[in-house]
């Protein structure tokens, strides 16, 4: 939780605070009685494939029909489909990466890859990590970015979001090294499995009563890890909300089931045919509305899904070759559609690709790349748009042409001010490196509050010769929104904060003032915490961001 007990001073008008008379505005940044002129865009990404799924390049902006919230939208910007470079050579294990200039972040593709320990086998993991290697070797070039996290009880970054191939490479050996958390739904099915089968062998009556109690058992734990899962997904997609450029989210796990346990009350069925494999309370465990509600999140966010089915191409008549006990096809059929029907689905709502069905990972990889890379950008002017709301979005080629579509369904007109509350959170995730307002973030020691939490008090600083502050009278005027929040490593977060400030210095004094500093103070639990802030500019509409890290020594609250 934060608690806002701020206020805004003005530096250089106290003695203590005086700095030299002639402040200057940071270099490449407009002076304070500056502004900035935006003329504000809407864009979708449009994914033009054909039949094998190769990007088509060859398609004008005439050929475009956009419709948004029902109502057709002129394109008044458009960025071409380009078509792929000569292959770049994988680079030599080892090797340093060649040296590139640093273009524009928001031209590069953000691949965020989770590997969900808790619903993957070790086989299939260490298998796809490997091939993740090569594919990051090959294709990944700056401006892209590259973070690495795995989920299990939460998410942990393995690595933060960088363009350094070889510090993503090192991550995923570092992770191929580890199986801690692997396969925790996996050992719940094949406990729920042995224990149908031993009172399927044991003598004595109400057989199916128990094993249908057995298989309800099993599908609760796995419906609970499954809210846990789609819940650290969202706390990641929240994050990502704020991060500039395209952003794909390759899903890393053995898929995941709409219906928890259903091959278990599949099994149950087989031992006794008249019974239904839906009946039990079956269906009270369906997930379909959590994946939904997941689904949703990441289109309005802008985060399209590239989930991949670890197991690849296996023979279902075995179902795993790990396996100790062998399932019938039905039920192998069954837990097979059960697990990927999520996957096509997370796709499908956000605008990505699944990749099933395969074992050529590494080409799989290659043709998401491509995917994301070779599409073009549809550019619309937001006048009439409803802000902060998730308007339903619709593609079509004006003429039929044999090719399939992909884009997100819905676009989201974000204020500005919205739009650095994302930015806020995303710092409580990832290094920020856009800062034009020059913003500073410094902590001072924590007050213990309780057993359990701390007070921090922040000091937020920006130079004033960075903001805009138009002339009023004999008087420069203007106005600054701050935003802040804070969260740890376990994944909780206060509440986002913001509070606004108004300036007002006289005119003849302005040219004494360094910077404006705003005092404020968070609350934080036991242990470290991160903490990030944005400062939105109201009249020229710059913003910028810093975090910085705070520890509370209370004592820790009794698990």
């Amino acid at each position: 939780m934060a608690r806002v007990t701020g206020f805004i001073r003005l530096l250089g008008l106290v003695s203590m605070w005086a700095v030299a008379a002639h402040a200057q505005a940071p270099e490449g940044q407009p002076g304070r009685f500056g502004t900035r002129i935006q003329v504000r865009l809407g864009s979708v990404p449009v994914s033009v494939v054909d039949e094998d799924g190769r990007p088509v390049c060859d398609l004008g902006v005439g050929v475009f029909a956009l419709r948004i919230d029902g109502r057709e939208r002129a394109i008044t910007h458009f960025e071409a489909c380009k078509p792929a470079a000569t292959t770049t050579p994988a680079a030599t294990p080892g090797a340093a990466s060649p040296a590139v200039a640093s273009p524009d972040p928001e031209d590069g593709t953000v691949w965020v890859v989770v590997v969900d320990q808790g619903n993957i086998s070790v086989f299939s993991r260490k298998e796809v990590l490997l091939r993740l290697a090569t594919f990051v070797r090959a294709r990944v070039r700056p401006p892209d970015r590259v973070t690495i996290l795995v989920l299990a009880k939460r998410l942990e970054v393995v690595c933060p979001l960088t363009t350094d191939v070889d510090a993503v490479i090192r991550a995923i050996e570092t992770l191929g090294a580890s199986t801690a958390g692997v396969g925790t739904s996996r050992a719940i099915m094949r406990m729920g499995e042995a224990q149908i089968r031993l009172i399927w062998e044991e003598p004595g009556g109400m057989k199916p009563d128990r094993m249908m109690m057995t298989a309800r058992a099993a599908a609760g734990q796995i419906r609970d890890i499954l809210r846990t899962t789609c819940g650290n997904l969202e706390r990641l997609i929240r994050s990502l909300a704020g991060v500039e450029g395209r952003k794909a989210l390759v899903y890393v796990s053995d898929g995941l089931p709409m219906q928890p346990a259903r091959e278990l009350f599949t099994l149950v069925t087989e031992f006794f045919p008249m019974l239904s494999a839906t009946g039990g309370g079956a269906d009270s465990f369906q997930a379909d509305d959590l994946f939904a509600e997941l689904g949703d999140f990441a289109a309005v966010a802008g985060v399209a899904f590239y989930p991949i089915d670890a197991l690849g191409v296996h023979n279902t008549a075995g179902f795993e070759a790990e396996r100790r006990e062998s399932h019938s096809n039905e039920v192998a059929t069954l837990t097979r559609s059960n697990h990927q029907q999520t996957l096509s689905y997370l796709a499908a709502r956000t605008g990505g690709v699944a990749v099933l069905n395969t074992n050529d990972f590494v080409g799989a990889l290659g043709r998401i790349a491509d995917t994301v890379e070779q599409s073009c950008t549809l550019g619309f002017p937001l006048d009439g748009l409803e802000p902060d709301r998730p308007l339903p979005v619709e593609v079509a080629l004006r003429a039929p042409r044999d090719v399939r579509l992909r884009y997100r369904p819905v676009f989201v007109n974000r204020r500005p001010d919205t739009a650095v509350a994302d930015r806020t959170s995303a710092g409580l995730l990832f290094d920020l490196a856009d800062n034009p307002l020059h913003v500073s973030l410094s902590t001072q020691p924590p007050r213990a509050v309780a057993k359990t939490g701390c007070t921090v008090p922040l000091v937020i600083r920006v130079p004033l010769a960075g903001l805009a502050l138009p002339p009023e009278g004999d008087e420069l005027a203007g106005a600054v929104t701050v935003f802040y929040q804070a969260g740890d490593a376990e994944g909780h977060r206060s509440a986002l904060a913001r509070t606004r400030h108004e300036i007002r210095l006289p005119a003849d004094r302005a040219a004494a003032v360094r910077e404006l500093a705003v005092t404020t103070e968070i609350e934080i639990g036991a242990g470290d915490a991160r903490v990030s802030v944005g400062v939105l500019d109201e009249l020229s509409g710059l913003a910028g961001y810093a975090a910085a890290q705070a520890t509370c020594a209370a004592a820790a609250p009794a698990r």
